[in-house]
């Protein structure tokens, strides 16, 4: 009973000197909730979906979707710099009404990976608990992409812009060695696409996230 008392001191001992280390590293894990604008479409008789050239006619039908990676932190009093490595798997698209007045869908799958670079605040800075707060830029480079119609059927000949960023304000609560941390993310570069008949259109998508983090030191 003894050693099982002192071990939990000791474990209480080291989660506390880790967690008030200069310097952390860790694994996150996030939920993404996007939430896309449309404009500037125009597109005539894309295979599988259709023509649209209104905007206003088109409604977000972008899906929950998650990313993992690593992070690393420095901390200088109460004030930290905090970057990621994340690989983001996402879905966004829209529903509308076509020129014809036949409904159509469009998605496309995208997997990304993104590196933020935040600066930060500790507003509460105790050795065991804190309540931080947070903004900077999230860089977004589009690593694999795949575009469905309403049936699900592959369109091949879209291509989106490879690289995106957002500015993010966000705020966290840490405990130990877990934190969690909730931001939101103001699409400032926005994602072009085209096909190869030369339509296109422009699509700008801020981002809800919930960010799990758990700290190796």
């Amino acid at each position: 009973m003894k050693k099982t008392v002192l071990l939990l001191i000791l474990s209480l001992f080291t989660f506390v000197a880790f967690a008030n280390s200069p310097v952390n590293f860790g694994l996150n894990f996030r939920i993404n909730m996007p939430k896309a604008d449309f404009d500037e479409i125009n597109w005539t008789d894309v295979s599988g979906v259709g023509s649209v050239t209104d905007a206003n006619d088109v409604l977000d039908e972008s899906e929950t979707g998650y990313a993992g990676g690593v992070f690393l932190r420095f901390n200088k009093n109460k004030t930290f710099l905090h970057s990621e490595a994340m690989f983001s798997f996402n879905t966004t698209g829209f529903s509308a009404t076509d020129d014809a007045g036949s409904p159509i869908n469009f998605a496309s799958e995208t997997t990304t990976f993104n590196v933020p670079v935040f600066l930060g605040r500790n507003m509460i800075n105790t050795k065991i608990f804190k309540i931080r707060a947070f903004t900077g830029p999230s860089f977004s480079w589009l690593m694999k992409s795949e575009s469905t119609d309403a049936s699900g059927n592959v369109i091949d000949d879209v291509a989106l812009s490879e690289f995106d960023w957002r500015w993010a304000v966000g705020g966290g609560v840490e405990l130990f060695m877990l934190s969690l941390d909730v931001r939101y993310g103001f699409d400032l570069q926005g994602v072009e696409g085209s096909t190869s008949l030369q339509n296109s259109f422009n699509q700008s998508t801020n981002m809800l996230e919930f960010t799990l983090g758990f700290k190796f030191f």
